[in-house]
């Protein structure tokens, strides 16, 4: 057993031994790079290291791939494309900043020749337009079909260089095109392409030389194609006129410096033409435009076209003023109108404007301005309504909304509305009620104003009143001489329903039963009940409506103090008639 673990024992240190002695060799043999690619990775995964060695090899970088070629140009367009469109949005003014030390110089530049060239032209028009000169090519003008302005342009101009061409000689490719600004622009490569062919057709087909080259072309009698060769490039040059042949210098001179200037670019020209933006400025300043002065005298014309300038200048100035005069007088009239208040006014060329407030039932602005002068055409007028509180127009509104039938007056005195003469019951109930809504009025008298059905009412009720239907002492049966005294009393009373039913006005009318003071007070109270129910009785069965009539029945305390006894006792041995209108005794 002891000899057994002291074997393991020793076992266990050996391979330990040989596992330490194994780090140490793969130590020597691998440390030394392990610790290089640890180097390495914790570089890699540390970014701010990486970014400090990228931004030191970027700008190598960026050298060694433009002598390349252009495709960093091409990767980074875009992101530089989207970069800038954000920066616009979202400062726009800083960039409006930055380009306009460049952008401004040349729009004004672009702007002013514009304008000199238009003011050039125009003032070259209207020097021959009231002259001789200027009658004799108007003439040329209409027997050529041409417009006035070109023919006085070909008698004025010298020359002028319209368009110019730089062509690649080779590969026919339009590097730069420039044009003057009255010039209508054909296709470059078109045009570029065709003088291409055309030279090559002239050497095609007159055997001509190595080295000979066409140089002129002319169009008409005033149109010309200047070319100047070059080893790599060619200047076409679009004339008008005769220009000095010393121009021709002047363009080889042009084209010389153009070669001198891209000599790098001509040799690995792969058709790419924005690196020649950079002489454009240069081409545009040889469009030259050279104008024969002409001494002009004073035309008859001329002096004709003043006066009459003048002349129209006086009239016109006199028909403004007219028009003054008559648009003051019309505003003094409008302003002296009840119900119209001028807020604004002014006039204009021609024209005038008006606005302010206007009752509907003030006079008529339009027929205001015939009156004085102004064509309603002219006027431009804005009127709002509103209601005038002038006596006269509160009147005839009052006329207007109420209608009053003939033989009514109205008045208005301070705001009170009186009425006089003789009006329907309705219209007198309408007037009540409407009168004091309408503006300007404050109340309403009808004092003075009749109301026919009411008066007529009134005389029925009257007549009523003094009807009397008398009984025998003791008795409550109607006698047969009263029968006309009934019938009086329903014919009356029928009247008075219908005229009541048709003017709205509301009747009551009470049938009031007495008995004379002989006899127990009781009885008698009973008596005269009895009395005043019999004639109801006998108004019912005539057709008369019961909710206008009532019985009363009084006794003998209330006894007439007039006549002798027996004369009061058969007048109080009776039943007579109350009538009540609108809620009121109807007096007799």
């Amino acid at each position: 057993m002891g000899e057994s673990a002291s074997r393991d024992g020793s076992d266990a240190q050996a391979d330990e031994l040989i596992a330490s002695q194994w780090r140490q060799l793969r130590e020597l043999l691998s440390g030394p790079e392990r610790r290089r690619l640890d180097e390495i990775l914790a570089r890699l995964n540390d970014p701010v290291r990486r970014a400090e060695e990228l931004s030191q090899a970027l700008p190598d970088a960026i050298t060694l791939s433009h002598a390349n070629g252009d495709r960093m140009a091409q990767a980074l367009g875009p992101t530089i494309d989207t970069v800038l469109k954000r920066s616009v949005r979202r400062n726009p003014a800083f960039i409006a900043d930055v380009i306009f030390p460049a952008l401004g110089p040349a729009i004004r530049k672009s702007v002013i020749a514009t304008l000199l060239g238009m003011i050039q032209s125009l003032n070259q028009l209207l020097n021959q337009t009231v002259s001789l000169r200027g009658i004799k090519w108007r003439l040329e003008a209409f027997r050529t079909h041409r417009p006035f302005a070109e023919v006085v342009l070909l008698h004025s101009l010298v020359y002028q260089v319209e368009q110019i061409f730089l062509v690649h000689r080779h590969t026919g490719v339009v590097l730069q095109h420039v044009a003057s600004l009255d010039i209508q622009v054909r296709d470059p490569d078109l045009v570029s392409g065709m003088l291409t062919a055309i030279q090559d057709f002239i050497k095609d087909s007159f055997d001509a030389h190595h080295g000979d080259t066409l140089d002129t072309l002319r169009m008409g009698g005033d149109h010309s194609v200047w070319i100047e060769q070059g080893a790599e490039a060619f200047l076409a040059v679009v004339l008008r006129g005769t220009p000095p042949l010393t121009m021709r210098e002047r363009f080889k001179g042009l084209l010389k410096e153009i070669h001198e200037t891209f000599s790098s670019k001509w040799a690995d020209f792969d058709g790419e033409v924005a690196p020649f933006d950079m002489i454009r400025p240069q081409l545009e300043n040889e469009l030259i435009v050279e104008m024969r002065e002409v001494k002009q005298r004073a035309s008859p014309l001329l002096w004709l076209a003043g006066a009459a300038a003048v002349a129209l200048v006086l009239f016109g100035t006199w028909h403004f003023l007219q028009q003054r005069r008559h648009w003051q007088n019309y505003l003094a009239k409008l302003r002296a109108q009840s119900g119209i208040v001028v807020t604004t006014a002014h006039q204009g060329w021609g024209q005038y404007y008006i606005e302010g407030l206007r009752d509907p039932l003030a006079a008529d602005p339009r027929e205001l301005m015939a009156a004085a002068g102004i064509d309603p055409q002219q006027v431009h007028s804005r009127w709002r309504y509103y209601q005038a509180l002038e006596g006269p127009l509160v009147l005839r509104r009052a006329e207007q909304i109420l209608k009053p039938p003939p033989g009514v007056q109205l008045n208005l005195r301070q705001g009170v509305l009186a009425a006089s003469g003789s009006a329907s019951h309705e219209w007198v109930v309408k007037l009540s009620r409407l009168a004091p809504a309408i503006a300007g009025v404050s109340a309403c008298d009808t004092r003075q104003l009749k109301d026919i059905q009411m008066v007529e009412l009134y005389a029925l009720a009257s007549r009523l009143s003094r009807l009397s239907i008398t009984f025998a002492s003791g008795r409550s049966v109607l006698a047969p001489d009263q029968q006309p005294t009934l019938m009086t009393a329903s014919s009356l009373i029928v009247r008075m329903q219908s005229m009541a039913q048709q003017s709205g006005i509301q009747i009551h009318i009470k049938v009031i039963g007495r008995s004379d003071p002989t006899g127990p007070p009781l009885l008698n109270l009973h008596l005269s009940q009895d009395r005043s129910s019999r004639v109801l009785r006998f108004l019912f069965a005539k057709g008369l409506d019961p909710t206008l009539l009532s019985p009363v029945g009084r006794g003998s305390d209330m006894p007439f103090q007039t006549g002798d006894a027996q004369e009061h006792f058969d007048t109080e041995r009776s039943v007579t008639f109350q009538t009540l209108i609108n809620g009121k005794e109807a007096c007799p």
